[in-house]
């Protein structure tokens, strides 16, 4: 696995792993981790307060044996650290449950000039101590790769609560996977592509509200729910008397399903392969033969420049539905008049994506149309489905094409079409 990582047939055998195996290597992770924060604290406390801690007194910290949930990262406002703690008496009856606890390892830096990051630290801090659950929330200073490699290694749940959609990556998430960790995220970032059920728990159900406060709300209520009525009960679920198999089942299944997609090696693969190799190949073809294919790639730009006001989209046509369920297609034509270049001078696409609330199309894609000659002029068609229910807008455009052209946007020309609208809905039943 260290020289393929990107192998998913190599990654299903994890869960031919015996669970007791699996279950003994992340119960020593964690042990390891509540061993090296009660380090930290002992530390802290006798910097700070010229306190030594006896081991007796150290042991109060956390418990080895026990759920235990990670939140690492910047103090960003829009990351939320907080958002567990909208709800104290909740949060106060899972940690302090005699039969299922849970307890919760923060670390993590603000800007020096972000006071509001630095005061979701104090409010983490000050809640454990006014509660009296510092034995169950601990914050750990002076966050660094030393932190971060044994929180990964040893939480049984990574935590990630953005306010969506303003999350990047989120990787260190990705690293839990290796370590047996289990994600508990927002639908951002990379979880937005991760997540499938059994893989995890996604908060929320992946919708935007204008009200900062209302999506905060739902949000905490979403993650809540979770916890109580889903992630701890499965934790503690001991079918035979011994393990918690349905959470190993989970475990496995998540390194088994994700960790071959999320990893550097299959990301610098992909660079390579999509944009690198591709990019070193046509300039080889561009300055062979002394230069002739560059040549005629600057004539054939020259072609378009001088004819592209020409080209105009005439007509859309598409099957005329006001809603179609997800997974199935609509037929989108265009009548093209192309003026004096050629049809392999263009290429035809179906642009869509979701209906922004200014009337635009967001988060877009596209779709290659193929062509058929008319006595009117050339007319495109393709199909167009989604994945995702929702309001969505689509248009045609039309793009230069030619062998040797690298991103044919680069050009500036684009022909755009009149919009349409159509809702897609999951059907159920």
């Amino acid at each position: 696995w260290r020289q393929s990582p990107d192998d998913k047939s190599l990654w299903s055998k994890v869960r031919d792993i015996p669970d007791e195996e699996l279950w003994q290597a992340h119960v020593s992770s964690r042990e390891r981790l509540v061993n090296f924060v009660r380090r930290r604290i002992a530390e802290h406390r006798a910097r700070t307060a010229g306190l030594d801690l006896t081991a007796e007194e150290l042991e109060r910290f956390l418990d080895p044996s026990i759920l235990t949930i990670g939140f690492a990262r910047r103090f960003a406002t829009y990351k939320r650290a907080t958002l567990l703690l909208r709800n104290p008496q909740r949060l106060l009856a899972l940690l302090r449950d005699s039969q299922r606890p849970l307890q919760m390892i923060f670390a993590g830096k603000a800007h020096p000039q972000d006071e509001e990051g630095k005061s979701l630290i104090r409010n983490i801090v000050h809640f454990a101590k006014a509660e009296k659950v510092e034995h169950r929330i601990v914050f750990i200073e002076n966050y660094d790769m030393v932190v971060a490699r044994h929180l990964v290694q040893g939480v049984d749940v990574w935590l990630n609560t953005p306010r969506r959609p303003l999350e990047a990556s989120g990787t260190s998430g990705m690293k839990v996977l290796g370590n047996g960790g289990l994600n508990l995220s927002i639908l951002d970032g990379w979880w937005d592509e991760a997540y499938f059920t059994g893989l995890g728990w996604a908060i929320g159900q992946g919708k935007n509200y204008t009200d900062g406060g209302t999506q905060d709300e739902r949000d905490a209520q979403s993650l809540y729910d979770i916890l109580e009525k889903q992630l701890v009960p499965l934790f503690y679920h001991v079918e035979d008397g011994q393990l918690p198999r349905r959470w190993i089942a989970r475990m496995k299944d998540s390194m088994a399903e994700l960790i071959p997609r999320f990893n550097a090696h299959r990301m610098v693969k992909e660079y390579c392969e999509d944009f690198y190799r591709p990019a070193f190949e046509r300039k080889k073809r561009l300055t062979a033969n002394e230069l002739s294919e560059l040549h005629e790639l600057s004539e054939w730009k020259q072609r378009i420049a001088a004819n592209w006001k020409a080209v105009k989209i005439k007509a859309i046509t598409a099957k005329r539905v006001e809603m179609v369920s997800t997974g199935n297609a609509i037929e989108v034509g265009a009548t093209v008049d192309l003026g004096s270049l050629k049809p392999e001078d263009v290429e035809a696409q179906i642009y869509f994506g979701l209906l922004l609330p200014d009337g635009s199309i967001g988060y877009s894609n596209h779709a290659q149309m193929e062509m058929e000659t008319t006595q009117n002029g050339y007319f495109f068609k393709g199909k167009l489905s989604f994945e995702e229910s929702g309001q969505y807008g689509y248009t045609v455009r039309i793009v230069p094409s030619h062998p040797l052209l690298g991103n044919p946007l680069r050009m500036g020309f684009v022909c755009w079409g009149e919009m349409g609208q159509v809702e897609a809905k999951t059907l159920k039943g």
